[in-house]
């Protein structure tokens, strides 16, 4: 890892838990903008854990 590498992580267990996971990845780009960096959203993966992924996130 480095020093501008950011790692967000999250049970998904209801829809409430995906909406709650939207809302910090937003949160972060709002962040990011604040401070004048960019998240460049072709580095960025989502790793999924486990059975059935009905959800979609995004970074704008």
């Amino acid at each position: 890892m480095f020093a501008d590498d950011v790692k967000i992580w999250r049970t998904i267990k209801s829809a409430a838990d995906h909406v709650d996971l939207q809302a910090d990845l937003d949160d972060l780009v709002r962040w990011a903008r604040e401070w004048g960096l960019q998240i460049n959203a072709r580095e960025s993966v989502l790793m999924h854990i486990g059975h059935g992924n009905s959800y979609r996130y995004t970074i704008e």
